[in-house]
């Protein structure tokens, strides 16, 4: 960051004071050297660093939004970087590893500058990743489901258990609110239920009982 700086303001050194822009291209240099301040870059690295945060959907059956719940398990997959791998990918602990999603790199940005085309920034590039990645399954607990929930209704933030990608830190996973769920038998349908029932020809002629569970 240092050497960044003494190397901007070598280049407004060579403009002499007298310059008519001069003053213009003080003020450029001190702009370029305000992207260098060691809070800011810390934060930008982290930053660019961290994985996107990601939205997981948690199915919430008809009961349960009737009810409400104080304290729901949910099973999160989420990908891991299998170490093993890349010496040995044949080996038995690898068979269920696929490929990671691509990698994110640091690439140098150029723009014409008053000292012509230099680095003024970067920017990420993908490409594809050598390493393997592998399904885990981590179990949150103490999700709180607000009777009548709606949808997308947040229910926890949980830091750093993301999904591991090369070259990126795991970030936060939101978990939200998915009104119904497989093993319900009603389709929720904002306040209403609704079902489908199956009947043979016969019940359609001769009619029947059937009772709701």
């Amino acid at each position: 960051v240092e050497g960044q700086k003494a190397q901007l303001d070598a280049q407004l050194s060579k403009v002499p004071k007298n310059h008519p822009q001069y003053p213009q291209f003080k003020a450029q240099i001190e702009a370029q050297k305000q992207q260098f301040e060691k809070s800011r870059v810390r934060q930008e690295i982290e930053t660019k660093l961290r994985s996107d945060d990601l939205e997981v959907m948690v199915p919430v059956s008809a009961a349960e939004l009737y009810t409400g719940v104080s304290k729901k398990s949910y099973e999160f997959r989420r990908l891991v970087i299998c170490r093993g791998c890349r010496a040995d990918p044949e080996r038995a602990g690898c068979r269920e590893c696929g490929r990671c999603p691509p990698e994110k790199i640091q690439v140098p940005k150029y723009g014409m500058t008053p000292f012509g085309k230099q680095v003024v920034g970067m920017r990420e590039k993908e490409q594809e990743s050598r390493e393997r990645c592998r399904e885990v399954g981590v179990t949150i607990s103490d999700l709180r489901i607000p009777k009548g929930a709606k949808q997308d209704t947040v229910l926890k933030h949980v830091a750093d258990i993301g999904h591991q990608t090369p070259g990126k830190l795991p970030g936060k996973v939101v978990f939200k609110v998915q009104r119904g769920s497989p093993i319900d038998t009603y389709a929720i349908a904002e306040s209403d239920l609704h079902t489908v029932l199956r009947i043979s020809l016969e019940q359609a002629i001769f009619g029947f009982t059937h009772t709701w569970p």
